[in-house]
């Protein structure tokens, strides 16, 4: 049952790092929005809602599963209590990553670039982190064992947000 729940909790981690690199390609675009221009491109970052769920909920699996397989030891508390936490602080990363989506593309609204610069937080400083730690807690004691691999694959996590943010990120 361990291994397919690895396997399950991989898979769903997988899923959250292709939706969470689509989500910074439109993190990039909102940051590189023209505000003087047409705001009728804003209604296609409906889409980005579709990301943002799947990637907060594919995290959340596998968060989750790293949890009740012990990954994470550092959290205070049993289990119950570090899957409580856990799932607390990524439902408010949730919420907090759903609200600069709104205040940023309203700022745009009002013609108003300063919350613009704040897209990369959203981009790459809320979902990264989260990541590699579901990934070191699903994967706890083969990391140790295939630390060049393990590196290798997590700066393909990172090249796989920052490409996609910059390939979103124009300013012409």
């Amino acid at each position: 049952m361990g291994t397919a729940l690895t396997i399950l909790g991989n898979v769903a981690l997988v899923f959250a790092i292709f939706f969470s690199a689509n989500m910074a390609l439109a993190w990039g675009e909102l940051g590189s929005f023209d505000i003087h221009g047409d705001k009728s491109g804003l209604a296609g970052l409906l889409g980005a809602l579709f990301f943002m769920a799947a990637r907060w909920s594919g995290l959340a699996v596998a968060l989750s599963i790293a949890v009740v397989r012990g990954g994470l030891p550092w959290l205070p508390g049993g289990r119950g209590a570090q899957l409580s936490l856990v799932l607390g602080a990524h439902a408010l990363l949730g919420v907090a990553s759903y609200q600069a989506l709104e205040w940023i593309s309203g700022a745009i609204q009002r013609s108003d670039s300063g919350p613009q610069r704040l897209a990369w937080v959203f981009a790459f400083l809320l979902p990264l982190p989260a990541i590699m730690a579901a990934a070191c807690g699903l994967n706890r004691g083969w990391v140790p064992r295939h630390r060049v691999i393990a590196l290798v694959l997590a700066a393909l996590a990172v090249w796989a947000h920052v490409a996609a943010w910059r390939a979103g990120f124009r300013r012409d």
